[in-house]
């Protein structure tokens, strides 16, 4: 043949039931040494984690103890919610597209009512009486029709009556006007509503550049016309 022959070596493979060799034998203790210093070092540190646990579960269970008595102290505020809000939520709107604006600028009045401005998409303003809870409209009396409300510069606010019980409630309407030297000024008007039904039981000038402020029973009226109140 034109190659040589090669040497084949063959090696007997111990049985099931052999012994192991002293390689084998040496890996064993290997693996038997790294399972005894486990051993030490779990039994050595096993309190750490279980210390680091505990530590966190007691402070986790201060720190609800004192958030539920700061809920409880609240609860006790005006206005603040009895009871805790969890999902899911029930909502029910308040009011409508006109009477949320009285949500945002109204005076409590007697009867549960909210009394504020409500600007109508037509230009006017109007004074709604509104339900506290529910947002449903009660009345509504316009102070400001359509040709004067779409001048620039419209304001109308309304103060809560003093004594809060008072049949009637005091808004103050600001409107731009042109004085006779040509300057632009702001015409105050003082507005007296009743509460019940909103009808206007006063409607008085302040002047240009007034404004109005309720102490006790009496309604101050500051004007910025030369000329007296009255």
């Amino acid at each position: 043949m034109a190659g040589g022959m090669e040497d084949v070596e063959l090696v007997e493979l111990p049985g099931p039931g052999a012994s192991p060799g002293p390689a084998d034998a040496g890996v064993q203790d290997a693996v038997d040494r790294r399972r005894a210093g486990l051993a030490r070092v779990l039994r050595r540190w096993w309190p750490v984690p279980v210390v680091t646990i505990c530590a966190l579960v007691g402070w986790q269970l201060v720190t609800d103890a004192r958030e539920r008595d700061r809920m409880e102290r609240a609860r006790g505020v005006e206005g603040v919610l009895a009871e805790a809000v969890v999902p899911p939520l029930d909502a029910a709107p308040w009011g409508d597209d006109d009477t949320v604006q009285v949500l945002y600028g109204g005076a409590a009045v007697a009867g549960g009512l909210l009394v504020g401005p409500v600007f109508l998409g037509d230009g006017s303003v109007a004074v709604a009486g509104v339900d506290r809870a529910t947002g449903a409209e009660r009345w509504r009396s316009e102070v400001v029709p359509v040709p004067e409300a779409l001048q620039s510069g419209m304001s109308l606010s309304c103060q809560e009556p003093e004594p809060a019980g008072s049949p009637t409630v005091w808004c103050t309407v600001g409107e731009q006007v042109t004085l006779p030297d040509g300057s632009v000024g702001t015409r105050v008007r003082a507005v007296e509503l009743g509460v019940a039904d909103g009808a206007i039981r006063a409607d008085r000038e302040v002047g240009t550049g007034g404004s109005t402020a309720a102490v006790g029973d009496l309604v101050v009226l500051a004007s910025g016309d030369p000329s007296p109140c009255g």
